[in-house]
C-alpha cells in the first residue's frame, strides 16, 4: 500500500497502571468493566484491544501485565506500519507519516503514544528508535526476508549492515555482513534471503538480528522474530535469586 504521505493511523492501548489508578479502582482493574469502558470512547475499543493481543501473545492474568501487552501490541503494529512506508519513500512514493496520536485531552484508554499525565507508553520509546534519521528493519513474508536501510538526511551514508540469523542460544544459521552507500533521502534494500525456510530456518525458533555501523560506530541495532511472540519457543533462562541481608556501615544510619 502507498501513500503520498501518510497523515493518520494509529492503535489503541491503555496508559500505565500509575495512570489508570487516578480514575479506576482496583475492584474494576478488567478490560471490560464500567470505569474502564466508560474512558474508552470507542465502543469497540477494548475489545478490539484484546483481539490483537491474542493473535500476538499469550495473554497473562495480571491485570497489570495486560495492560502492559496491550502497549507492546499497540507500540508493534505502529512500528510496522513507520518501517513500511519509511522503506516506500523511494520515487516519491510515501514523503512522510504521522501515526495517530501523540498525546489524550483526559486519563483514558486511547492512540496516544503519551499518556494525560505526560507518561511515555511503549510506543513512544519505539518510536523515538523508529524515526531515527538512518534506520534498519526487517521485511519478511512467506518465503523471503528482506533487509533494508532508511538514510532520510540530505547526505550519502555509507552504512554496514551486519546480520545473523540465529536460534535464543546464539546458534547462526546464515549471517552477513553488507556494506552499502545509500543516497540522501533513499530506501535501499541491501540483502534478500530467498526460501529461507529451506535453509534450516524455522520461524517458531529462529529470529533476525542486525546491527547499523558508521565510520565504525553502531547508530541502530535490532531484532525480528519470524512468527508471532506467543509460538516463538524460547531459552530456558535458568535465572536464580540470591538474597543476602544488607548491613550498613555508614554510622548516620
Amino acid at each position: 500500500f502507498n501513500s503520498r504521505f501518510m497523515s493518520e493511523y494509529g492503535f489503541e492501548s491503555f496508559p500505565v497502571m500509575q495512570t489508570l489508578k487516578t480514575f479506576c479502582p482496583s475492584d474494576q482493574f478488567q478490560f471490560l468493566s464500567p470505569i474502564m469502558k466508560n474512558h474508552q470512547k470507542n465502543p469497540a475499543g477494548n475489545g478490539k484491544i484484546m483481539n490483537y493481543m491474542q493473535k500476538r501473545f499469550s495473554i497473562p492474568p495480571n491485570f497489570e501485565q495486560q495492560v502492559m501487552l496491550s502497549q507492546l501490541t499497540q507500540a508493534e503494529a505502529i512500528e510496522y506500519g513507520i518501517e513500511h512506508w519509511r522503506r516506500n519513500r523511494n520515487d516519491y512514493h510515501c514523503m512522510g507519516s504521522l501515526y495517530w496520536q501523540l498525546n489524550d485531552c483526559w486519563p483514558v484508554a486511547s492512540w496516544a503514544s503519551v499518556d494525560y499525565y505526560g507518561r511515555w507508553k511503549a510506543l513512544h520509546y519505539f518510536a523515538k528508535r523508529n524515526y531515527l534519521p538512518v534506520v534498519g528493519s526487517v521485511e519478511e513474508s512467506n518465503d523471503k526476508i528482506n533487509l533494508w536501510i532508511v538514510n532520510d538526511t540530505i547526505e550519502e551514508k555509507n552504512v554496514i549492515y551486519r546480520w545473523s540469523i540465529e536460534d535464543c542460544d546464539g546458534n547462526k544459521v546464515l549471517s552477513g555482513e553488507e556494506q552499502a552507500s545509500v543516497s540522501s533521502c533513499h530506501a535501499l534494500c541491501v540483502k534478500t534471503i530467498e526460501n529461507f525456510n529451506g535453509n534450516g530456518i524455522i520461524p517458531s525458533k529462529h529470529f533476525v538480528k542486525y546491527l547499523l555501523m558508521e565510520k565504525n560506530q553502531p547508530i541502530m541495532e535490532g531484532f525480528r522474530c519470524l512468527t508471532a511472540p506467543k509460538d516463538f519457543q524460547y531459552a530456558q533462562p535458568q535465572l536464580t535469586l540470591q538474597i543476602e541481608p544488607f548491613v550498613s556501615t555508614d554510622a548516620n544510619k
